[in-house]
């Protein structure tokens, strides 16, 4: 079984002496507070604020996934060269917006898989319904 590395385990420690690794691999959703039931709205998953993860054969983000609870909402698949500086987007940052709708209140979370460090979950955010 493959280990998932969430958010909520990684000490404030940690987290500072592993700044680089954690922040390059962490999804982070962005995401409306608040949208109208059933009606489509963008959903953002970008891996790292500060640092590029690397794009390169045997170490590159193969795919990152959205989901509502246990729901799996969207997913999107890379292969390696895809994600480098000036393809993506200019800043280089892996990032992936989903056009999604929700029935009802949502608590979103993403997942990411990096070809040489696992799974990586988000922290979770809420998106209400109106």
């Amino acid at each position: 079984m493959l280990k998932i590395n969430m958010p909520q385990e990684i000490t404030a420690d940690m987290k500072e002496a592993r700044k680089d690794y954690i922040d390059r691999h962490t999804p982070h959703v962005i995401a409306p507070a608040k949208v109208r039931k059933g009606e489509a709205f963008d959903v953002t998953v970008k891996l790292g604020n500060e640092y590029v993860h690397p794009d390169v054969i045997d170490h590159h983000i193969q795919w990152v996934q959205l989901y509502d609870g246990n729901t799996m909402l969207a997913m999107a698949m890379y292969q390696p060269g895809v994600t480098v500086a000036g393809k993506e987007e200019a800043s280089g940052f892996t990032r992936v917006t989903f056009h999604v709708s929700l029935a009802k209140t949502g608590r979103l979370t993403a997942m990411s898989y990096c070809t040489k460090h696992g799974v990586w979950m988000s922290e979770e955010t809420v998106v209400e319904v109106e």
